[in-house]
């Protein structure tokens, strides 16, 4: 994965929480689990053209789900936790919430270069994670 800044690193945490969705809704739709027949949001369609678009339209929302925000809670924690250093820690929330690095170098008392350097060391250890 291309992690070069911090939407690059959203969008591949949404991408993995998404696939995990997607496995999850595979083992729940095995033969052995009722082979997908057992009801499920079609309990929530009222619209009896089109059942399935209605019966999102009432479930989903401009929130994340709490299933959605715990995975992505899991997967940043497994970053956080990848990275032993408390101030690359400290780093990587800061690029998260959205400072600069002139901010983030201001908030941890060093130059705009060191903190360069710290999240190429940050990108380069994640990569080795997922390429793995």
């Amino acid at each position: 994965p291309n992690l070069s800044d911090r939407d690059s690193l959203w969008r591949l945490l949404v991408k993995m929480s998404a696939r995990k969705a997607i496995d999850q809704n595979r083992r729940q739709t095995r033969q052995r689990r009722g082979g997908g027949n057992v009801r499920g949001e079609s309990v929530f369609a009222t619209d009896a053209m089109d059942p399935d678009q209605q019966a999102f339209a009432q479930v989903i929302g401009n929130e994340p789900t709490p299933e959605f925000a715990t995975v992505m809670t899991e997967q940043v924690n497994l970053l956080l936790d990848m990275l032993e250093d408390p101030i690359l820690k400290e780093l990587a929330l800061a690029k998260m919430e959205g400072f600069t690095n002139r901010e983030i170098g201001a908030r941890l008392s060093c130059s705009e270069r060191t903190i360069d350097r710290r999240l190429k060391l940050i990108r380069a250890m994640c990569n080795e994670k997922f390429l793995q």
